[in-house]
């Protein structure tokens, strides 16, 4: 329910900011979650209490509510086959988390989910923040958890986080109508998605959160430009410029998204470029891209001075010189099924097909060319080894990483793909009238069209479940047991202690959200911090032979360690094995449910 929630609330503060400006309504999605970022962003740097964040959200969505209601009473009509279609694809992909997700309590994730739920948390609870991550979608999660004070932050990110899948297929519509598809062509997008796994489902799996609200607010940047280049106003520049500031202030990597996406459209439409509303227009949009940026701009630079994430693309782009093979790089048929958005390989002659199909039409035709372009970009970095785009690679890290820039080729590919159902079925109507005189022939075509359309939905979301699944299994380390002895926690520890935990290898990592106690080693931890913690976790067995460690226990206070039901397979274990720590003699277990172990430190300490 939080996730609807958290969509709801999104669009309803959407539809009061496009109102307001004169935009059109299918850019509420993308508005709602760049207004929400702005303005979350800046209360958050001015030291707004929390409170005061979550009544300001609260005050925006039912402003929206009663601006759609208003609008709803003066239309009386009943909604178009179009609108349903939306809303189903909309909804559609929020049940099938929803089933996928029932009753996890914290993120699939312990290492970016972990990082951003600790993120949300401090927010949450007014505490000042440190690092250099942009907290755009962070602000906005906690200001609507404000809302709901009774849920915990781990369970409470895991829920509301669904709304960004909730409201992908709606910013597909909006992409869609901007690239000058019909409502049932832009509808057909928006159900195509829903049922594409590379966006919006698999950044669920590992908590990219930031990078999901970036693509959604690239749709409304990209949407935002087409709109101004059939009717060049001001108003359009200032959108762009906000939309913008908000993909700095969420996830900076989309802002190479959004070049390329601007270079592409600027190519093929460059005879429809108004050179003077263009120069007067172009410092409106980058004024205020950097008035709604600038709470993270400082934060930014002084980022980027020490090297920024350059200096880690740098690293990997070494590496990869040297160990080609252990870089992930996909064959072509992977790459295929990537930026078609294909699930399977029976699945992908059917996407290949519909999206040629699309390609023939006029209006297909703009769309196309940004598409090639993200795919060549994709191509190049995989299957083009020259220096060139080594450079790009580190200068950009981590935007061509983990492939992530197939969930923005995908959205347009279901677009086209979407054209390309469309002219099938008007080829379908139109050849009824031929087949008047033989109905069975008629019923028998029309059949195996369904068919083929059932064949694509089943099996793109059978596939989807089964994905979803198989990563939850094999990534998700809190269990029944962990809920125990977390639970134990909140009842046994004392005011003060922390709880020694081996970072983010097991459920130990969930602590303060469900326990409600401190740990040693949480995922947002900083390098001089990590540095003199993590002795603590690896040398547990012989504290009393290291005076400096034992200093550190008892300064730290840290009085318990945790040992998880369910440790990570990919995550290196600090602590050592079960079975010496049982053995150990400063050590007591306290409490046990199956794998879950809670030991207690016995160290002196003078006060």
């Amino acid at each position: 329910m939080l996730g609807l929630v958290f969509a709801l609330v999104v669009l309803a503060a959407g539809l009061l900011a496009v109102r307001a400006a004169r935009l059109p309504d299918h850019l509420a999605p993308s508005a709602g979650l760049g207004v929400l970022a702005i303005i979350t962003t800046w209360c958050a740097m001015l030291g707004v209490a929390p409170l005061a964040r979550s009544a300001l959200v609260a005050a925006l969505a039912g402003g929206g509510v009663l601006l759609w209601l208003a609008g709803w009473r003066r239309q009386r009509r009943g909604p178009r086959r179009t609108d349903l279609v939306v809303v189903a694809a909309a909804l559609g992909p929020g049940l099938l988390l929803g089933v996928a997700f029932a009753g996890l309590a914290v993120p699939a994730s312990n290492h970016d989910g972990a990082f951003h739920v600790e993120t949300i948390d401090a927010l949450r609870r007014g505490q000042p923040l440190g690092g250099w991550y942009p907290i755009g979608f962070h602000a906005s999660a906690a200001a609507v958890l404000g809302l709901a004070p009774w849920v915990d932050t781990a369970r409470g990110t895991t829920e509301l986080a669904e709304g960004l899948t909730v409201l992908a297929p709606l910013c597909t519509y909006g992409l869609a109508r901007a690239l000058g598809q019909p409502r049932r062509i832009a509808a057909t997008a928006a159900a195509v998605l829903a049922v594409t796994f590379v966006f919006p489902y698999d950044f669920q799996v590992w908590g990219g959160w930031p990078l999901a609200t970036g693509i959604l607010l690239w749709c409304g940047l990209i949407a935002v430009a087409l709109d101004w280049l059939r009717r060049p106003h001001w108003r359009w520049a200032a959108a762009a410029g906000v939309l913008a500031g908000a993909i700095v202030l969420s996830h900076g990597t989309e802002v190479y998204s959004a070049l390329v996406g601007l270079l592409a459209i600027g190519l093929l439409r460059w005879r429809r470029l108004a050179p003077g509303q263009l120069v007067r227009h172009v410092p409106v949009a980058l004024g205020l891209a950097v008035l709604s940026g600038l709470p993270y701009l400082a934060t930014l630079l002084s980022w980027a001075q020490g090297g920024g994430a350059s200096g880690v693309g740098a690293e990997i782009a070494d590496y990869s010189l040297l160990h080609p093979d252990d870089m992930g790089r996909l064959d072509w048929l992977q790459q295929a099924l990537g930026v078609t958005g294909a699930a399977t390989v029976l699945d992908l002659p059917l996407r290949g097909l519909c999206l040629g199909l699309g390609c023939t039409s006029r209006r297909a035709r703009l769309g196309l060319g940004v598409w090639l372009a993200f795919v060549v970009v994709l191509v190049a970095s995989d299957f083009i080894e020259v220096p060139l785009i080594q450079r790009i690679f580190t200068v950009t890290y981590p935007w061509l990483v983990d492939h992530r820039l197939r969930q923005v080729a995908v959205i347009l590919a279901s677009v086209l793909v979407a054209g390309g159902l469309g002219r099938a079925w008007g080829w379908l109507r139109r050849l009824r009238p031929r087949l008047a005189g033989a109905p069975h022939r008629w019923r028998r075509l029309a059949l195996a069209g369904a068919l083929v359309v059932g064949f694509f939905a089943e099996g793109g979301t059978v596939s989807i479940a089964k994905r979803l699944s198989d990563d939850l299994a094999s990534q998700t380390a809190y269990s029944s047991d962990d809920g125990a002895a977390m639970a134990w926690l909140r009842q046994h520890v004392r005011p003060g202690e922390v709880l020694v935990n081996d970072a983010a290898t097991d459920a130990g990592i969930w602590a303060p959200y469900k326990a409600g106690t401190p740990i040693l080693l949480p995922r947002s931890a900083d390098g001089a911090a990590v540095e003199q913690r993590a002795p603590i976790v690896a040398h547990v067995l012989d504290l009393d032979s290291s005076p400096s460690l034992e200093a550190s226990v008892c300064a730290l206070h840290a009085d318990l360690i945790y040992d998880g039901a369910r440790p990570l397979p990919y995550d290196p274990r600090e602590l050592p094995p079960r079975p010496a720590l049982e053995q150990a003699p400063a050590l007591e277990e306290v409490f046990r449910s199956g794998q879950a172990v809670v030991f207690r430190v016995h160290v002196p300490c003078s006060s």
